[in-house]
């Protein structure tokens, strides 16, 4: 009996072992960046999945990435939330708050601007076509995991402009 409890216990610390390092190996195939960082190199992370911590800001037309640093109307980032998938990849409780705060049709039905910080992953886009609403954002970054999300706070005018 004692020898079966050895191997069970065993056999459990090398599949949690074996589970945390996939783990560590899948979140360090993802580079984690600045989004100054992002949209001041965009050849370097075209087409490539980042992991960053943004604002997000939306009104009831505009859904933008922004950072006070470093944000310009050259380099206007436009924010497309992929709903599946951020459902698939993030945690049940964020999930909820994205549904609640971002994903939500009446929340932009208001005249108030919205600012949301979050730490995300997503794909980047950094062509210089046309993206977001008339076409006027350079670049697009299609959400796919949202590992954070702060409170959403309303305001007549975004600190900087998206």
């Amino acid at each position: 009996m004692k020898i079966w409890l050895s191997i069970l216990v065993l056999l459990l610390s090398v599949l949690t072992s074996f589970a945390q390092n996939n783990k560590s190996v899948e979140s360090s195939d993802i580079p984690t960046i600045t989004f100054c960082d992002l949209i001041q190199n965009p050849d370097l992370y075209d087409g490539k999945e980042v992991r960053f911590r943004v604002k997000y800001l939306a009104n009831s037309e505009v859904g933008a990435f922004g950072d006070p640093n470093c944000s310009s109307k050259e380099n206007r980032t436009w924010a497309e939330f992929d709903g599946a998938s951020i459902k698939a990849n993030s945690e049940p409780e964020i999930y909820q708050k994205v549904v609640e705060r971002i994903l939500c049709g009446k929340c932009a039905a208001d005249d108030h601007w919205r600012e949301t910080e979050m730490l995300v992953t997503g794909i980047f886009n950094g062509s210089d076509i046309g993206h977001g609403r008339l076409g006027e954002y350079r670049f697009v970054i299609t959400i796919k995991k949202i590992e954070e999300i702060r409170e959403t706070e309303k305001t007549t005018m975004p600190a900087f402009a998206p």
